[in-house]
């Protein structure tokens, strides 16, 4: 997969988020997909997991937006992006890592306690 489709990925992983698209999202994973979020924490495989995951937080209002420049190396891709989860901003990293298939090997978020900010 090359950079531009690498970025375009990530936007449209941003569009799912935002509109708490569940279908969309589980499209980007397969059962080998393995996610962190954040990273550190519980390491979910496989897409009924992860689409547990996102089934919990999609309770909260959500957006998402891409706060800087996607930087790609490889088989991956960092960016950085605020995130609004119900009453907190969240300042994350997250790299997503791609399989041959062009769908994601992983994904992990780096974020702490120190990057949340009540709204």
């Amino acid at each position: 997969m090359d950079t531009p489709a690498k970025v375009d990925f990530v936007r449209r992983y941003l569009r799912a988020l935002s509109a708490r698209d569940l279908d969309t999202i589980k499209s980007f994973f397969d059962d080998d997909s393995t996610f962190e979020d954040p990273y550190g924490g519980r390491c979910l495989q496989g897409v009924a997991k992860i689409a547990a995951f996102y089934q919990k937080v999609f309770v909260y209002d959500w957006s998402a937006e891409q706060t800087g420049e996607a930087c790609a190396c490889g088989d991956a891709v960092a960016v950085p992006y605020r995130a609004r989860v119900g009453s907190n901003l969240v300042n994350c990293i997250t790299v997503f890592q791609f399989a041959d298939s062009g769908k994601l090997k992983s994904m992990r978020a780096y974020w702490g306690p120190e990057n949340m900010t009540p709204i």
